[in-house]
């Protein structure tokens, strides 16, 4: 586990989008995060995050134009119809920096809308809850750097398969569980082998390369997840590996997007040095 040091948040909301996003880490179950020392940062620690709200506002609108109403035996009426629109929008800078040399590792300028819209009749719609869109919107905020750092099956759990015909499926499930990812690997691939030289049916393969898919997406190997998701989904179109596959897919995507944003920094990759804790 890596143990994050929590640092100063600048900004009127800073602390409370650092609440967030100490939340996601310590739920994700792959760091630990030490509250933050009364004179600054903690001492202790592999890094410390820190950081600074740029942006986190709430305004609404109210518009109106009159137009056709109908009553309950369809006889047409002169209305006024009312539409209030809140809308928030949101940006904070969040850095990650090495305890023991104070290199930066991670950098990251996040941005995020949030709205909604309520409409009435012949009066204006009740007001909108501007503070719940705002903590919507940093929470987006937070879930997006989470997911930079941490395994994401792990901020966003899934289920693994198993299957009475392949014991080394639920071995693999608690070699995965433990941490123990390349011998889930090994046990997951035996499962596939197995299926296939005993011509199980073909859901059974499935939960075996199901199973391979979210190893893979563990240790960001996307490419070998989607491969494996695919012969999974050609076996049987499951709604659970649909899902799955759709947040590969994403995860992949926020992947490349980070790699592009950190091309003019050369810093060690996090999520690289995380593992070998």
């Amino acid at each position: 586990m890596v143990t994050l040091s929590r640092g100063k948040f600048d900004g009127k909301r800073g602390e409370d989008f650092a609440d967030r996003l100490t939340q996601r880490f310590v739920s994700s179950g792959y760091f630990d995060v030490l509250a933050r020392a009364p004179g600054g940062e903690d001492e202790e620690g592999h890094a410390v995050f820190r950081g600074s709200v740029l942006q986190a506002n709430y305004a609404e609108d109210v518009k109106h134009h009159e137009g056709d109403c109908f009553k309950l035996n369809l006889k047409k009426y002169k209305c006024v119809m009312y539409t209030r629109e809140g809308r928030s929008a949101c940006a904070a800078k969040v850095q990650l920096l090495s305890k023991k040399t104070s290199e930066l590792l991670v950098s990251q300028e996040l941005s995020n809308d949030e709205s909604l819209a309520t409409q009435g009749t012949n009066e204006p719609p009740p007001a909108i809850d501007g503070e719940a869109l705002v903590r919507k919107c940093l929470d987006s905020l937070a879930d997006r750097f989470a997911r930079y750092l941490a395994p994401h099956e792990v901020v966003e759990p899934v289920a693994l398969e198993e299957d009475s015909e392949l014991p080394s499926l639920k071995i693999g499930n608690g070699q995965l569980q433990g941490g123990q990812h390349e011998r889930a690997l090994e046990s997951y691939q035996a499962a596939v082998e197995q299926a296939e030289s005993q011509k199980l049916d073909p859901e059974s393969l499935g939960r075996a390369h199901y199973n391979l898919a979210v190893a893979h997406a563990i240790l960001r190997n996307y490419p070998a997840s989607m491969e494996h998701l695919e012969v999974a989904l050609s076996l049987c179109a499951c709604r659970r590996w649909i899902e799955f596959s759709q947040k590969v897919h994403q995860w992949s995507g926020d992947s490349e997007t980070f790699l592009r944003q950190q091309e003019t920094t050369s810093p060690p990759a996090m999520g690289d040095d995380a593992s070998k804790q």
